[in-house]
């Protein structure tokens, strides 16, 4: 379900055109740590750097589409 979403997102242009596949096992990790920090298996220190890592950084960068008109 989430490969398809992401095509469909891939196809409309909102996202960059990689691997679906991977794209999705981005997220997916992304969503695994946010769920332990959520139920607190993480520790608190290792909470802040986790997510910081994982959702503001490595998400945004790993889907989103920057084109030249953008940039520009």
């Amino acid at each position: 379900m989430l490969v398809d979403a992401l095509v469909e997102q891939q196809n409309a242009g909102d996202i960059r055109r990689d691997d679906p596949v991977l794209m999705a096992l981005r997220v997916g990790l992304v969503h695994g740590t946010a769920t332990l920090v959520i139920d607190g298996q993480l520790p608190e220190a290792a909470q802040t750097g986790a997510l910081e890592h994982y959702a503001l950084e490595r998400l945004d960068a790993s889907i989103r589409q920057e084109t030249f008109a953008r940039r520009v």
